[in-house]
C-alpha cells in the first residue's frame, strides 16, 4: 500500500507540478501591414463584389486563416465589415 501511495504522488507530481505548467501560447493575429493592406484593397474596390479569396490573396493567408484571424482583429467577419 506504501509503495502504491508513493507511486500516486510521484506520478500526481510530475504530471501536475508548478515546473512543467507552461503559460498557453498566443493566439495568432494578423499583421498589422497585412491587415491594413486588406482595409487598403476594400476601399479601393469598395462599389465592386469582392470575394473573401480576394482579401485572402491580399493578406497573403488561406481563406479560412483569414477568415478566422480578421474576426479576431476586428471583431466582425469579413462579411459584416
Amino acid at each position: 500500500l506504501d509503495g502504491l501511495q508513493m507511486a500516486l504522488a510521484g506520478h500526481l507530481l510530475s504530471t501536475y507540478s508548478a515546473v512543467r505548467w507552461q503559460p498557453a501560447e498566443r493566439a495568432p493575429t494578423v499583421d498589422p501591414k497585412r491587415l491594413q493592406r486588406v482595409f487598403d484593397f476594400i476601399e479601393a474596390r469598395i462599389a465592386a463584389e469582392i470575394s473573401l479569396h480576394d482579401l485572402a490573396a491580399e493578406a497573403c493567408l488561406s481563406p479560412f486563416h483569414f477568415a478566422r484571424m480578421f474576426r479576431k482583429a476586428t471583431g466582425l467577419t469579413p462579411h459584416r465589415y
